[in-house]
């Protein structure tokens, strides 16, 4: 199947200091891979840690708020993506394409990773509160 047919989906996240080149959401070193568009938007509003969050449904893309140096403060959904057929050019390292009928290597299915991803992004938010308050208590 052509990765244009594809369902699957993966996710770029924007930080404050990563220009135009986004992080893939990973675990572990292996790519999360959502099932579905659908599955994929559902999901990230989590990922933001409870913070604002705004869509464009359009482009595929989430914009957090408050901004902040130590998490991400934009994701985008990257859709088409098919771990059979890495495409060419994909920037991300050790990322090569799955055999069929073998377990994957590169990959990691989102719903097996749910929970860690959760305390992540949970973790991430406290820290971003956490700087984000210190320079206030120490100007007291």
């Amino acid at each position: 199947m052509p990765a244009s047919l594809s369902r699957y989906c993966i996710v770029g996240l924007f930080y404050a200091d990563s220009g135009d080149q986004p992080d893939f959401l990973s675990f572990e070193g292996r790519l999360v891979t959502f099932d579905t568009l659908q599955i994929a938007q559902d999901f990230l509003p989590l990922l933001g840690g409870g913070r604002l969050y705004s869509q464009d449904v359009a482009r595929e893309t989430f914009t957090f708020s408050p901004i902040s140096r130590k998490s991400f403060n934009r994701a985008v959904i990257y859709t088409g993506y098919d771990p059979y057929d890495v495409p060419n050019g994909f920037r991300t390292k050790g990322v090569y394409s799955e055999g069929h009928g073998q377990d994957w290597k590169h990959h990691v299915y989102w719903g097996h990773v749910r929970l860690e991803m959760m305390a992540w992004a949970e973790a991430l938010e406290a820290e971003r509160i956490r700087s984000e308050e210190t320079p206030a208590l120490m100007g007291v």
